[in-house]
């Protein structure tokens, strides 16, 4: 006994000349979290940086200098305050952090 499948262009799918064009263009999938634009309910900048909190420092947010500011796909303004909220009070998370920004910045160990 053999088993054959049946093949597309012999049974009753229907191919794109019966279906019509696609009913969602690329170009209008702007509802994917990352390709919308960004709303007006994005958290602001915090005061201290999370990581400076955790060695004891009050140091303030440095902004778009911070490799952690403002990720794509991250609800807050920090990804370290989403990530990892724990960093703010654990120091070996926020040395952790910090060697990945130095890594990033391209300084040496």
């Amino acid at each position: 006994m053999s088993y054959e499948p049946e093949h597309p262009e012999h049974g009753g799918v229907p191919d794109h000349t019966l279906l019509g064009p696609d009913p969602e263009p690329i170009g209008h999938r702007n509802h994917l979290p990352l390709l919308a634009p960004a709303s007006n309910g994005r958290a602001a900048r915090p005061k201290t940086c999370p990581l400076a909190a955790a060695l004891g420092n009050q140091t303030p947010c440095t902004g778009g200098d911070c490799l952690y500011f403002r990720i794509p796909g991250v609800p807050l303004a920090c990804a370290v305050e989403h990530w990892a909220p724990e960093a703010r009070h654990d120091q070996a998370l926020a040395h952790w952090f910090l060697a990945r920004r130095l890594q990033a910045a391209g300084a040496p160990d």
